[in-house]
């Protein structure tokens, strides 16, 4: 089971690895969301990560 958007499971959905069980699709307009544990939201290791993620999704291009 997997919980994706179609670009990243459409090579799945074509060679049958994967089925699409319901016809409905939830869009998200390119939206990630980070959850976290609120105990845990000031370590360093993990701001460092998400600091990380967050460049990495402001310079990548969009197709």
């Amino acid at each position: 089971m997997a919980l994706t958007s179609a670009p990243l499971a459409a090579d799945d959905l074509r060679e049958g690895r994967l089925i699409q069980p319901v016809d409905h699709a939830l869009t998200n307009n390119l939206a990630y969301w980070a959850v976290v544990l609120p105990e845990r939201a000031d370590e360093p290791k993990l701001r460092r990560f998400l600091n990380w993620i967050e460049t990495e999704a402001h310079d990548a291009p969009v197709e």
